[in-house]
């Protein structure tokens, strides 16, 4: 028996879908597997029943070990789908294997094939508020699907649209549509997304650009088992302690602290802003570590870390995209926090460096520093209106992904007398978010431009009207770049 199941790796796992149901536990860790009579119940693990959403006659044996892996890490038993295989063919799931011809036959049985299929990288994710994630961890995209159109997507290898129109009761046009967001997400099989056009230059690209430096996945990787102490209940409630007992110090100092900073501006003025900048760099680094770890302790990839240019002042920037993928809200709330958390504990830090050391020294006054630039960075993040981890963490919160984009949409459908499919609580934090945010990009981009405007009027306005007229020739008259054949 024991030679049989040498070869098992390559096995194409058995579509359980016709004859049995998979359904989740929301209130604890596991599923249930029963037959489509009702007269069969089975329980099985969380990781378990991960392997069995794969059990579609498209992945191999290896092929679904290997993604748990990567999903549950060192949970995952090395063993794991093998073991799950021989407990369905113990519990009459499975037909037994009996010889090692039989064997042979289903490791050479192949997946249906079609025109439309799913990248082979590509998994599904349930997540805790009832819908589906579609993930490609190579491209680290992700799509948002309802229960319905998953089943549509399942099928795409096996019908043709017009088939799947007719079975789900939906227009062609519609399966086109969900066809083409699969595409442009990089999750069907030899379907690439269109290279995105090229643009001409405009100055208000110079408000706001990236430039990736590194892939630090690998890195996080090695070092992240040695930090996970930090994510465990103890520390959580040694923060708590530690973080409120600064708190009421520095209530307590208040007085002396407005003093202090009063004091220092009227010593150094302006040649602080420059030490000021650097610690709020510094800061700002740690706060993306912070990102960085916490997504790669709760399984996620960090695929890209670099720079971030905000009016031409330069901060350090984490992708953390992949934290959609989270199976819970909290878990990507607590990926936005961790960077916010961070810079509350330097700030901590530096305010008890600041009382234990000499009022003379330049380390005092490098740490009040530290504890103002600690203190600026976490309300400019805090800001929900900009896209910073304000935003992010009240879009991870609620459970609304895309919260700017859903909420000028739902203000185009009430404009266009169209109905719109946010309902509860979600349409009103929509309904009321949307002209908070124009209000405050309005106000934002209208000083800017005041004070721009007025400093190139007052300095440089040849040159000003120069590069500007150069501009408007090139924007106006000159061809639109193309693309590289």
């Amino acid at each position: 028996m024991s030679e049989i199941w040498e070869n098992s790796q390559t096995w194409i796992c058995p579509d359980l879908r016709p004859h049995w149901c998979l359904y989740e536990h929301r209130s604890s860790d596991g599923y249930s597997l029963k037959s489509s009579d009702g007269q069969i119940h089975l329980w099985v693990s969380d990781i378990a029943g991960y392997a069995l959403l794969h059990f579609t006659n498209r992945y191999s044996v290896g092929q679904v070990q290997q993604r748990c892996q990567r999903h549950f890490g060192p949970a995952c038993p090395p063993n794991l789908v093998v073991r799950l295989l021989q407990q369905l063919m113990q519990t009459g799931v499975l037909a037994p294997v009996e010889d090692i011809g039989s064997a042979q036959a289903a490791a050479k049985q192949p997946a249906t094939s079609s025109c439309l299929q799913l990248r082979p990288a590509v998994e599904w994710i349930g997540h805790s508020d009832g819908y589906w994630i579609l993930r490609n961890p190579e491209t680290v995209t992700h799509l948002q699907i309802s229960p319905a159109d998953k089943a549509i997507i399942e099928q795409l290898d096996q019908q043709s649209a017009a088939q799947l129109a007719h079975r789900h009761q939906r227009s062609p046009s519609e399966i086109r549509q969900l066809v083409s967001f699969l595409a442009l997400k990089s999750m069907l099989q030899g379907i690439d997304p269109p290279a995105p056009p090229k643009k001409k230059f405009n100055p208000l690209q110079l408000l706001y650009f990236k430039r990736a430096l590194l892939n630090p996945d690998a890195w996080l990787e090695r070092h992240v088992d040695k930090l996970r102490w930090i994510w465990q209940r103890p520390t959580f409630w040694l923060l708590c302690g530690f973080l409120s007992f600064t708190l009421v110090q520095a209530l307590a100092q208040q007085p002396y602290i407005v003093t202090y900073a009063q004091s220092l501006i009227a010593a150094y003025s302006w040649s602080l802003l420059l030490p000021f900048g650097v610690l709020a760099m510094a800061v700002i680094s740690v706060h993306e570590l912070a990102h960085a770890f916490t997504l790669k302790h709760y399984g996620g990839r960090v695929a890209e870390m670099g720079l971030l240019f905000m009016c031409l002042i330069p901060a350090a920037y984490t992708e953390t995209s992949d934290s959609y993928s989270l199976r819970y809200r909290h878990q990507a709330a607590l990926v936005i926090g961790a960077g916010i958390l961070c810079q509350i504990i330097i700030g901590a830090l530096a305010f008890w460096l600041w009382n234990l050391s000499s009022p003379s020294s330049w380390f005092h006054t490098a740490s009040f520093l530290l504890i103002g630039a600690s203190l600026f960075t976490v309300l400019l993040n805090l800001n929900p209106m900009a896209k910073f981890d304000g935003y992010h963490l009240v879009s991870a919160a609620s459970g609304i992904n895309n919260l700017r984009a859903r909420s000028f949409a739902l203000y185009a459908s009430l404009l266009q007398r169209k109905s719109s499919p946010e309902s509860g609580s979600d349409y009103w934090l929509l309904l009321a978010y949307a002209p908070l945010s124009f209000l405050y990009l309005l106000l934002v981009f209208s000083r800017l431009a005041l004070w721009l405007g007025d400093w190139v009027l007052t300095h440089i306005p040849a040159l000003g009207l120069l590069l500007l007229s150069l501009w408007l020739i090139y924007y106006l008259l000159l061809p639109d770049p193309q693309p590289k054949t």
